[in-house]
């Protein structure tokens, strides 16, 4: 309860192993390859690589439907382990950030829908779903940015948006 804002924009649910990409940064900062791959595997559950941890229930119709279609129509490579553990991870950040912020606190979160052939995963409302099941208030989306579904194998045929989820305490 020490701090009054938080603006954070976490790994987007887009299967890419941001550790891969900032290795060089990583190796600088972190060291060992040894402590890097621990960080992989730990990191937000955003792509296949991160390590599978103890299940969080949460609660979301949205997040439901979501799982309900990806087990019914499975894609090659996208497990929807990943989009679960993904959710999970993301209550627990919201709990983390509810929990550092004073009272009247706000907190602005910069997250990107997901893309997959026959779905767009509109994350932004099911960050402000979850966010709302650990005591925030969400109490604005903003449109930051929208660009089409361009993902290889996919039909550029429909928009996704990047979001900034506004949350009071």
């Amino acid at each position: 309860g020490s701090v009054d804002v938080c603006i954070t924009s976490p790994p987007y649910l887009n299967w890419v192993d941001y550790s891969k990409i900032y290795a060089l940064e990583l190796a600088l900062l972190v060291g060992s390859g040894r402590e890097i791959r621990k960080l992989r595997s730990e990191s937000v559950r955003s792509h296949i690589g991160a390590r599978e941890r103890r299940k969080k229930i949460i609660v979301s119709e949205k997040l439901d439907e979501v799982m309900w279609r990806l087990e019914e129509n499975p894609v090659k490579g996208k497990p929807p382990v990943t989009v679960r553990g993904y959710f999970e991870d993301m209550y627990i950040c919201m709990d983390s950030i509810y929990g550092s912020l004073r009272e009247g606190g706000i907190a602005a979160v910069v997250i990107g829908n997901a893309c997959m052939p026959d779905l767009t995963i509109d994350s932004d409302l099911i960050l402000a779903e979850l966010s709302e099941e650990v005591g925030f208030k969400a109490t604005e989306i903003k449109v930051a940015k929208t660009r089409w579904c361009d993902v290889h194998g996919i039909r550029k045929e429909r928009p996704v948006r990047e979001s900034i989820v506004i949350l009071g305490k």
